[in-house]
């Protein structure tokens, strides 16, 4: 009986590691303006960066903007990279307002 109670409680444990672990990975990095946003994606996805131009390319609606960022990054482990190199690197982002602020709902890179 009490066996089975202490495998009950690891099991429902491991679930719930396991759900908070992917929540956590596949979380929406938010920030309070866009360029905040685009420093959350990055920080999420890269071990150091640094942003060597960002300019704002266009407006695409109301909620949604273009910005091209030059970035020079080392990508951390976890393969947040989508088959970029570290080093230089330039990201199209377009980043859309939300309720809980802005996120990049799209980052292309380019050559």
């Amino acid at each position: 009986m009490v066996c089975k109670r202490i495998q009950s409680s690891v099991l429902i444990l491991c679930i719930c590691l396991i759900v908070l672990g992917i929540t956590y990975v596949y979380r929406t990095p938010y920030g309070v303006t866009p360029e905040k946003a685009i420093n959350a994606f990055l920080d999420s996805r890269t071990n150091y960066y640094r942003l060597l131009e960002e300019t704002k390319e266009s407006s695409i609606g109301s909620n949604v903007i273009r910005y091209v960022v030059t970035v020079e990054c080392k990508y951390n482990w976890l393969g947040g990279h989508d088959g970029r190199g570290d080093g230089l690197n330039i990201y199209f982002f377009d980043i859309t307002k939300s309720d809980k602020g802005w996120y990049v709902s799209s980052a292309n890179s380019g050559p």
